[in-house]
């Protein structure tokens, strides 16, 4: 597959919206060797409206995905993109939704003052598998109430009493103990995830769809039937079907090798077209860098929308600000 660099840059709205919505998860894809890697999806979209009953449609999505790129390269693009497409002066609140993983909150460094929400989806999984059964069950309305009420410690004394009593009634063994940890594993993840559990409930939350967004965008081609996929097939499917369904056609002239041979056959661990858009930010923020004035304006370090993380990398590429 010799296709060359394809990458949606958003066009620029003529309303740009208060607040913006970010969904970010992963699919795990198999790949040829019997092994397994991922490949992260973030959407970014203005909200969304109703379609039908119990059917509701983002408005503006548009999709990136980072296989083989480390979390601060990912979210610096998701940042210029947004940029490309919103003033995001005028963007007030943003909402970043997903699951827990480490990647994921690295969002909350580029968008300075963003607020990251849990899946309600994993949330309820974890939730589940602690307080059902029948010791369980007879302390799911108290751990619930605890949520409910934002009271941490009397989640975690509850979901304690209950893991004792569990075990209590399960014979010494390595059962008991691969029981204990999976108990403990997951007391930890609703702790560990407590703020952003109770930042579902923050108005102007929409929820997520990020299980729904995975399969759609991803799954459907990379990992739903069997298969199994080359590191070098894997990076450019990934990049084509976020293309295309970002609105973006893929053309006989795209079929041309990327510019540098050496990297036809490597894993696209960043992408040319949108490290011009960062780039461009860079030098557009510190153009005034020389006589310093920049740093008097209060809106571009500080704020909900500022990308703290781009302004700061910016400062450290400058060789002369004397």
């Amino acid at each position: 597959m010799d296709t060359g660099e394809v990458a949606y840059v958003p066009e620029r709205t003529d309303c740009t919206p208060a607040t913006i919505h970010i969904f970010a998860d992963e699919d795990h894809v198999p790949l040829q060797d019997g092994s397994n890697t991922i490949v992260p999806l973030v959407t970014v979209c203005a909200g969304k409206r109703s379609v039908s009953k119990g059917r509701n449609k983002l408005i503006e999505p548009f999709h990136v995905q980072g296989y083989g790129m480390d979390k601060e390269t990912l979210w610096g693009y998701v940042y210029a993109l947004c940029a490309e497409k919103f003033d995001m002066e005028l963007v007030d609140n943003v909402f970043i939704y997903g699951d827990g993983a480490a990647w994921i909150k690295g969002g909350l460094d580029i968008f300075s003052g963003a607020v990251y929400s849990l899946d309600t989806f994993h949330f309820r999984k974890r939730m589940r598998s602690l307080f059902s059964g029948d010791v369980g069950s007879k302390f799911n309305l108290k751990a619930y109430a605890a949520v409910l009420n934002d009271d941490k410690v009397s989640f975690d004394a509850t979901s304690k009493s209950m893991l004792l009593a569990l075990l209590d009634t399960m014979p010494d063994g390595c059962a008991k103990e691969r029981k204990a940890k999976s108990v403990n594993d997951s007391i930890g993840f609703i702790l560990n995830n407590w703020d952003a559990i109770q930042n579902s409930r923050i108005p102007g939350v929409i929820g997520s769809c990020t299980e729904a967004m995975v399969s759609h965008v991803l799954s459907e081609r990379l990992s739903r039937n069997p298969m199994g996929w080359s590191k070098k097939g894997l990076s450019k499917m990934a990049m084509i079907r976020i293309y295309a369904l970002n609105g973006g056609v893929v053309a006989p002239a795209d079929t041309i090798p990327w510019k540098h041979s050496d990297r036809r056959n490597r894993v696209a661990d960043k992408i040319e077209k949108y490290d011009s858009i960062v780039k461009l930010q860079h030098e557009n923020i510190f153009k005034d860098a020389k006589n310093w004035r920049w740093f008097e304006r209060d809106n571009k370090i500080s704020g909900k929308t500022s990308g703290t993380k781009v302004a700061l990398d910016a400062l450290g590429n400058l060789k002369d600000v004397s």
